[in-house]
């Protein structure tokens, strides 16, 4: 899907990208979020960002591949499920969103 309305994406969140030490710190998570083909080498690869708690407990993540300047694709999206229905989802699809862009 292409974004056509970049202005409708929300404020930048608390979203950071993750180090490529930090591949396998995202693995269980993203295992519990649905991300099926997810490792930890795609960290160090491709761009990923997670939002954290307070504990330091990643609670959203998603990545992006980057094909050339012209073509990112956004992939990998999800949210833990004991942190469903807050908005975390749309927020960090906004946030890596407006990374794509840049």
């Amino acid at each position: 899907m292409k974004l056509v309305a970049p202005e409708r994406l929300l404020a930048p969140g608390g979203s950071r990208l993750l180090a490529p030490s930090e591949g396998q710190l995202a693995v269980a998570p993203a295992g519990q979020v649905g991300m099926i083909s997810f490792r930890a080498e795609e960290v160090e690869e491709m761009p990923h960002i997670a939002l954290f708690s307070e504990q330091d407990e990643p609670m959203a993540l998603a990545g992006f591949h980057v094909y050339d300047d012209a073509f990112v694709e956004i992939g990998n999206i999800g949210t833990s499920e004991k942190h469903r229905k807050k908005g975390l989802g749309t927020q960090i699809a906004s946030d890596i969103s407006r990374m794509g862009l840049e």
